[in-house]
């Protein structure tokens, strides 16, 4: 029978051709302590990169059919720069447009008009947009407590309880640390 900590890990695994389990769980917890402790700055770091190579793309291709290669390297660049930034700043346009559906969704069939779930979509959009930084830095801090008491689990047996409470501290100490570096 498999346990549940070891889904992840053979996920993880599969993922990266790693057939050792204690590997993918040192792995594991490694990126765990990234996200644990510097999650925000990761997401937005990863969010600019790959809005980046998607605008560098876009702008290559273009450039090198209409102007040739050496400008289509500038507009490569160019391209790299405009798209991590649009990216950036999408992704706080992105989350409050996913809270304001989730919340209108979820409040649309208990109210007989659309008003009132309307309404509370965009206090919800606006409200995950102002608030991103903290939603984010304490979404990523559990996230990587979730990944380390994962991680832990393929090591070493630990009680449930135990797991509980070392992802409630790490998340805890991971937000507060995500907290004083804004």
């Amino acid at each position: 029978m498999v346990s549940i900590v070891q889904v992840p890990l053979n996920v993880l695994g599969a993922a990266f051709g790693i057939l050792d389990m204690e590997f993918s769980a040192i792995i594991l917890i490694i990126i765990g302590l990234l996200f644990v402790f510097m999650g925000r700055r990761l997401v937005k770091i990863l969010t600019f990169i790959i809005g980046g190579f998607i605008g560098a793309v876009f702008a290559y291709s273009y450039g090198l059919g209409a102007f040739g290669l050496p400008t289509a390297y500038a507009l490569g660049a160019l391209g790299f720069v405009v798209g991590g930034l649009i990216a950036y700043v999408l992704l706080y346009v992105v989350a409050g447009a996913v809270a304001g559906l989730i919340v209108y969704h979820t409040l649309r069939p208990l109210f007989p008009d659309i008003v009132i779930p309307l309404i509370l979509a965009i206090i919800a959009f606006i409200a995950v947009m102002i608030l991103f930084n903290q939603i984010l830095s304490v979404g990523t801090a559990f996230l990587g407590a979730l990944m380390i008491s994962t991680g832990l689990g393929g090591l070493i047996t630990l009680s449930p309880l135990l797991m509980i409470v070392l992802i409630i501290v790490l998340a805890a100490a991971g937000s507060y640390i995500q907290f004083k570096q804004t």
